[in-house]
C-alpha cells in the first residue's frame, strides 16, 4: 500500500483521512493503509487545494517566511519525513525571489512507529503549518492541528521452520 500511495496516489481502500482547512487552503491527510504494526515505517500523503489567486510557500526560504509542512508530533512517532515537489513557480516580491504553489498539488511522507505499542486503536496527532498570500495580502503563519486514526496490528514474533 506504501508503493501504491507513492507512485500512484493510491491509498488502501477504508485507509484513514482527515481534511484540514483555512480561508483559501484545503488539505486532505491519509494514510496508505488503515493497519500497521508498531515500530513498522508508514507512508502518508497530502493533498492541497488553494482558492483562486492564492499561494503558500515552499523551500527554501528566507527566516521572514513560512514553508508548507506536516509534522506528527505525537510521542508514539519516532521519525518522519514530508517532502513536497519542487515549487511550482517563483514570485518576485521585494526584490526577492520565493518558491510558491498555487492551485493544486500534493505531497507524501512517511513516519516511523516506535516499538512496541500496545496492539489496537490508536490516534497519531499532527500539524500542517503553512502561510497562505494573495498577491496583495500574506496572512499570518497559521499552525493546523489534525488527527488520524490507525489499528495497530498485534505483533507476532514468527517461529522458525524445523
Amino acid at each position: 500500500s506504501a508503493v501504491a500511495l507513492r507512485e500512484f496516489g493510491a491509498a488502501a481502500q477504508g485507509a484513514p483521512e482527515v481534511t484540514v482547512k483555512s480561508s483559501a487552503l484545503a488539505v486532505t491527510i491519509g494514510f496508505a493503509s488503515a493497519t500497521a504494526f508498531a515500530g513498522q515505517e508508514i507512508s502518508f500523503a497530502a493533498k492541497f487545494k488553494l482558492d483562486p489567486d492564492w499561494h503558500v510557500y515552499g523551500s527554501p526560504l528566507p527566516e521572514a517566511y513560512t514553508p508548507t509542512c506536516i509534522v506528527f508530533d505525537d510521542p508514539k512517532v519516532i521519525g518522519q519525513s514530508f517532502h513536497l515537489p519542487p515549487a511550482a513557480q517563483k514570485m518576485e516580491l521585494l526584490g526577492e525571489t520565493l518558491p510558491v504553489y498555487s492551485g493544486s498539488f500534493e505531497g507524501v511522507g512517511s513516519l516511523l512507529l516506535k516499538f512496541p505499542l500496545e496492539a489496537g486503536p490508536i490516534t497519531l496527532s499532527g500539524q500542517i503549518r503553512f502561510q497562505q498570500c494573495s498577491e496583495t495580502t500574506c496572512e499570518p503563519p497559521e499552525t493546523i492541528p489534525f488527527q488520524l486514526p490507525l489499528t495497530l496490528e498485534r505483533f507476532v514474533v514468527p517461529t522458525s521452520a524445523v
